[in-house]
């Protein structure tokens, strides 16, 4: 990044920087969702899993992050997503159908130990998620046709909100 005041720039993802450890032929992506304080590394490539990092907004901005892991490729982790200290992703790791894993994050941004808060089933394959100030949606899709799931804390009680039409969801965030 550099900084706003202008500056030499400084690495802040890639390679070994603040502790995450990104190959060149990843792609380094950072996302700073507005609805936590904390910033979401991607070590991203073309494959549905993902290696994902957390820190600190504030350390990413002075420059100094410390990226705490959050997933490897074994954990098969599509999206990862922050509100607080709440962070919720979608794994295929145990359940092929997909599932919504809560962890609560530390002021560092370690991630505690995750709990599975919404499981996929036959007939219903969970494909996103994303949080938004009111609570936590979830896309699933039953034999082709898209549906949305809503949780206002994140941490269970998953409930369908019925779309007014059959049809697909493209680029929920």
């Amino acid at each position: 990044i550099r900084p706003v005041g202008g500056g030499e720039a400084v690495p802040v993802l890639g390679g070994k920087t603040g502790g995450a450890d990104i190959v060149p032929r990843d792609f380094p992506i950072i996302f700073i969702p507005e609805t936590s304080p904390f910033a979401i590394g991607v070590a991203g490539g073309a494959r549905a899993d993902q290696i994902f990092y957390l820190a600190p907004t504030e350390a990413l901005a002075a420059g100094k992050p410390e990226w705490k892991i959050v997933s490897t490729l074994d954990d098969k982790v599509q999206g990862v997503m922050v509100r607080g200290s709440d962070l919720l992703q979608l794994t295929n790791k145990a359940n092929g159908a997909g599932e919504i894993v809560h962890r609560s994050v530390a002021a560092d941004g370690t991630p505690g130990v995750g709990k599975t808060v919404f499981a996929g089933k036959d007939g219903l394959i969970l494909t996103n998620l994303a949080y938004g100030k009111d609570g936590a949606y979830v896309t699933a899709q039953t034999d082709g046709v898209a549906r949305i799931f809503y949780s206002k804390t994140g941490t269970g009680g998953f409930t369908e909100i019925k779309l007014p039409f059959e049809g697909d969801i493209f680029n929920f965030t």
